[in-house]
């Protein structure tokens, strides 16, 4: 398989002095933690997950799609 590269919208935001959300536009998924840290280790492996199942798990057939899809209109807003 070829390497592709595949950049990825992400942000995170401090909800509470000890909740932090970070999220990914592009896959869709979100994780938080207590610091910014763990919310982004939180998310990275989330992604890590989600990239390996489309390429190399039971989500193979449907990697395209998983991987090229565009953001929900929901979450643009967010960008800065």
């Amino acid at each position: 398989m070829h390497s592709q590269k595949l950049t990825l919208r992400c942000y995170a935001e401090q909800e509470s002095e000890s909740l932090w959300i970070a999220v990914c536009i592009d896959l869709c998924l979100a994780a938080q933690g207590e610091s910014y840290c763990e919310a982004r280790k939180r998310l990275d492996r989330q992604i890590d997950s989600y990239i390996f199942d489309a390429i190399d798990g039971e989500d193979q057939r449907d990697a395209d799609q998983l991987l090229h899809r565009k953001a929900p209109l929901s979450n643009s807003s967010n960008i800065i």
